[in-house]
């Protein structure tokens, strides 16, 4: 009895530790267990993925998807082109350019998060991603242009013959002389100022303050100065000669006349002008009309003086845009008191605009700009990138506003942008970018159609092969070696 109930005990014992070990290696059996593959995919596009490891389209390897990361097994929406995202199809296939379609699944993603691409830290480091703060600040307008010097308009004076003659003595040499105001220029017989003066002492005898008057009168109308009449009302004698004097100081511009010339009635003589003060005339591109004000701030620069830059202001905007070269002319007013500016020079010119209102700009780099609308790769952090529309506005110094689609403070990619949008363009509501161009398929409407077209008996014109024995070489020349 004693045997038994000892045999009996140890069995039991033997039961329990064997259900003992039994449970732990099963439950650490479970835990340790790895989870299994479910598919590879690429870094750079969750829509390229493969049942075996490999390199993606870009030469990056591919990275595993686990059974226990994934809740559900994406819906797959469509099949599209890689070159061309509107292009979509139900099934695999190739695109117009002979790529293969690209699957596309359904995610949780919202609306606002269509686009979105999220990239590694070690990928962002290979593509180069660099990234600028859209900021709101004063937009200063600034137009880089070319222009022409010339002589202030304003200080240009002339001498024109009222009455013909002889130029008797000429007391300037040639063009680009200086003269001052009231010097000689030319004394000038004519016998028609010598008729006049007659007229003018006749009356002075008779007494008639009339006759006196308009005679003096006659006398200034055939350009005597004032100085002269008196001369010839105090001595009563008949000046032969008359001086012409200059009415201003300047730089002889033209001369056209020389001593002992003969002169008639509306010849010119003499032109001048002053130095002092200078014009620019520039032209600026018809899209740049709206920018140059009245009164913008102007720097000028000459590749005949490297280094020296001058200040003047818009004094003028012709009102007639150039019908061939699709320019407007701007006038800029310049002060050059050492007169080192000539006139016929060649100078290079920036405007500023002084009419400064705010908006959100980024740098020129970040655009990407398309046929119907422009974008623009948003960083979100962590990784997470998004391509947008934006509506832009005016652009200067190497920024662009941007009217619509952009806040202040938002970071965008300057840098490897391209190719993030690609792989955004994908995923993106393509209806907010930008609508599709349905005008390309007009002449391929399907909807009425019930059943798929069966291509099976179309039959597929192909060019014979030509072969030499059918081609007629007799006129090839040959020798009798059989060579050309």
């Amino acid at each position: 009895m004693k045997t038994l109930l000892a045999s009996s005990i140890t069995l039991a014992l033997g039961i329990a530790v064997g259900a003992w070990f039994t449970n732990p290696q099963t439950n650490n059996t479970e835990t340790t267990a790895a989870p299994s593959i479910l598919y590879w995919v690429a870094p750079m596009d969750a829509n390229y993925r493969r049942d075996q490891p490999g390199k993606s389209p870009m030469g990056m390897d591919l990275v595993p998807v686990y059974a226990d990361t994934k809740a559900a097994e994406p819906e797959l929406l469509y099949w599209v082109a890689p070159m061309d995202a509107n292009y979509r199809r139900d099934k695999p296939g190739q695109s117009p350019m002979g790529m293969d379609l690209i699957p596309v699944y359904a995610d949780a993603t919202t609306a606002s998060d269509a686009g979105l691409v999220t990239i590694s830290a070690r990928v962002e480091n290979n593509l180069g991603v660099r990234t600028q703060t859209a900021v709101l600040r004063p937009f200063i307008a600034e137009i880089n242009t070319v222009g022409m010097l010339e002589f202030n308009q304003d200080t240009l004076w002339q001498i024109n013959s009222r009455v013909s003659g002889w130029v008797d003595k000429l007391y300037i040499n040639s063009e680009g002389e200086y003269v001052n105001k009231g010097q000689k220029l030319l004394s000038l017989y004519s016998p028609e100022l010598i008729k006049a003066q007659e007229e003018l002492l006749n009356t002075l005898r008779i007494g008639n303050k009339t006759l006196i008057a308009s005679a003096k009168h006659r006398l200034s109308a055939l350009g005597i100065s004032q100085n002269q009449i008196n001369q010839v009302n105090r001595s009563k004698k008949v000046l032969q000669n008359i001086t012409i004097y200059a009415p201003e100081s300047g730089y002889i511009t033209k001369l056209s006349i020389r001593e002992g010339a003969y002169i008639s009635p509306s010849a010119q003589i003499v032109e001048a002008g002053q130095l002092t003060e200078i014009w620019l005339q520039a032209e600026v591109f018809e899209s740049q009309a709206g920018l140059v004000k009245m009164g913008d701030k102007a720097e000028m620069q000459l590749d005949s003086f490297p280094g020296k830059t001058w200040l003047g202001e818009v004094d003028y905007i012709y009102p007639v845009l150039n019908a061939v070269t699709r320019t407007l002319k701007v006038r800029v007013k310049i002060t050059n008191t050492d007169k080192q500016l000539k006139p016929n020079m060649f100078a290079r010119l920036k405007l500023i605009s002084q009419i400064q209102t705010d908006s959100v700009q980024v740098p020129r780099e970040a655009i990407i700009r398309a046929g119907n609308f422009d974008r623009i790769v948003l960083a979100k952090g962590n990784g997470q990138y998004q391509s947008v529309k934006i509506t832009l506005g005016r652009e200067s110094a190497g920024y662009v506003e941007v009217l619509a689609g952009l806040n202040d403070g938002d970071n965008v990619v300057t840098s490897a942008q391209f190719l993030i949008d690609s792989e955004s363009s994908l995923t993106a509501d393509f209806a907010r970018i930008g609508a599709r161009d349905n005008r390309m398929m007009e002449g391929m409407d399907h909807s009425d159609m019930t059943e798929p077209m069966d291509h099976s008996q179309m039959q597929q014109t192909q060019k014979p092969a030509t072969t030499t024995e059918d081609e007629d070489l007799s006129w090839l020349d040959f020798d009798d070696e059989g060579e050309l």
